[in-house]
């Protein structure tokens, strides 16, 4: 499973759109695509020069551009109108900045989950990992506009004074190993953690996926959640957690299962009824390996995942999976079934977090 970092293939694509006249998305994101996704958002527009289609593919050009000015994307469009033989209308951007405006936000969310799930469905087998899905989980900030809007629903960060600083949104997004394409994306404020954001996640996955990410997702609680859902998990150990292979049952060298027992206490961001279902105790697999690079002092990687047969995963293995993402970003349930789909979460969870999409996903 040969896997070139998801920064390499994020910096390939937007070089190559970079060089591409006019709009390179007309053709990813075709005409009856749009209409069709434009109709399952109840969308109905007059025809004009800015329609929906022509200022989607426009906005996601300028997104990859280094010109990121309106003028700019107003540039792109009276190149592709050029070649449709379309008459030309004023190199004005007025008119495409408010064609920006009443872009649905809806629109944008279905375009970018279904370009994740068209790019997912056209992975062979011989680009999974032993056959399964992999996906990868991360969060991260950004921020937004300073509008009365964007205040009220991501109000800027608490020592900042008003005036001075900028709505922020933290975001828990699941991106699939081998496409780079984000399959779902959760939002909530600044001071929402990112493991109540993450773990509504699990239930949009089909049984068998294998979530990959960092030591802060491998707590007691997710690995119980990836097994209620017929996941698995592969995650470093947090740095809290002590390991001592000399206990459980030895699989090889610092290699071993271990038994992991329910905190007493309550965290903060555990909720009360997902504590009261958690096991007394769950079976987890910890494995530890050194990764040699040649310029670069050896570090060493412990990793804990729900993998628990020695057929399932070695360290080898585990580092054939764990490594892409490294270099591109920064007992217990393993499903033999393959062919169950999960639910999708609602928009709106429960939480108040909400499930959308980001532009350039899935291109």
């Amino acid at each position: 499973m040969g896997i070139p970092s998801i920064g390499y293939r994020v910096q390939t694509i937007k070089q190559n759109f970079m060089h591409t006249l006019g709009l390179p998305f007309h053709k990813m994101l075709p005409p009856a695509r749009m209409d069709a996704a434009l109709q399952a958002e109840e969308v109905t527009y007059r025809h004009r020069v800015f329609s929906p289609p022509v200022t989607v593919w426009a906005f996601l050009s300028q997104v990859l551009d280094k010109d990121k000015t309106c003028k700019n994307a107003v540039s792109r469009i009276l190149s592709f109108l050029a070649s449709q033989g379309e008459a030309l209308p004023s190199p004005d951007p007025s008119a495409y900045s408010q064609a920006r405006q009443r872009l649905p936000e809806g629109l944008v969310q279905r375009l970018c989950l279904q370009s994740a799930d068209r790019l997912e469905a056209q992975v062979s087998s011989r680009q999974l990992w032993k056959g399964r899905s992999v996906q990868i989980i991360d969060g991260s900030t950004v921020l937004l506009p300073d509008t009365a809007q964007n205040q009220a629903a991501y109000p800027q960060h608490g020592n900042q004074k008003p005036g001075c600083g900028f709505p922020i949104v933290r975001i828990v997004g699941l991106f699939s190993l081998v496409t780079g394409a984000m399959s779902n994306l959760l939002m909530g404020t600044w001071k929402t953690h990112e493991l109540p954001l993450a773990r509504p996640l699990y239930a949009t996955l089909r049984r068998g996926t294998i979530v990959l990410g960092d030591a802060l997702f491998g707590s007691y609680a997710d690995f119980w959640l990836l097994g209620h859902h017929r996941l698995d998990g592969l995650f470093q150990l947090h740095g809290a957690r002590k390991t001592d292979f000399q206990r459980g049952q030895r699989l090889d060298k610092n290699d071993h299962l271990a038994t992991w027992t329910k905190p007493k206490q309550r965290s903060q961001g555990v909720a009360a009824d997902l504590y009261a279902q958690l096991a007394p105790t769950q079976i987890v697999r910890e494995l530890r390996y050194t990764i040699q690079r040649p310029g670069y002092r050896a570090r060493t990687v412990t990793l804990v995942t729900l993998l628990t047969r020695p057929a399932s995963v070695s360290a080898p293995r585990a580092r054939a999976i764990v490594w892409p993402a490294l270099a591109g970003r920064t007992g217990s349930a393993t499903s033999q079934d393959h062919d169950a789909d999960g639910m999708l979460a609602d928009k709106n969870t429960s939480d108040g977090a909400q499930r959308t999409g980001h532009p350039l996903v899935g291109v």
